[in-house]
């Protein structure tokens, strides 16, 4: 019961990181982000198809097969926030 509300925790919570950032830059980098997950969606079809892990705690029991509350709430708010600092930043120069 735990594991499932921290998860869920993690899909919901994370989104709301994204209520800091310009509604611009949001939609600059939302692309990337859907990008992203589309792939990790993939790469965990993958996996699970070769049994490189086991999902105990599934909060969506029909998508078991993917890690929910990583490619739909923690992966692409990550990838927004690091799109959002580093692009066109190399090594501190802006």
């Amino acid at each position: 019961m735990f594991v499932e509300l921290f998860l869920w925790a993690l899909v919901i919570g994370s989104w709301f990181t994204l209520l800091l950032l310009k509604k611009e830059d949001i939609k600059r980098y939302m692309p990337a982000a859907l990008l992203a997950s589309y792939l990790m969606i993939i790469y965990n079809i993958f996996a699970s198809n070769r049994s490189h892990w086991e999902i105990h705690y599934p909060i969506i029991p029909a998508l078991d097969p993917l890690f929910i509350s990583g490619v739909f709430g923690v992966f692409p708010v990550i990838t927004i926030w690091v799109f959002y600092f580093t692009y066109r930043r190399v090594f501190g120069c802006t």
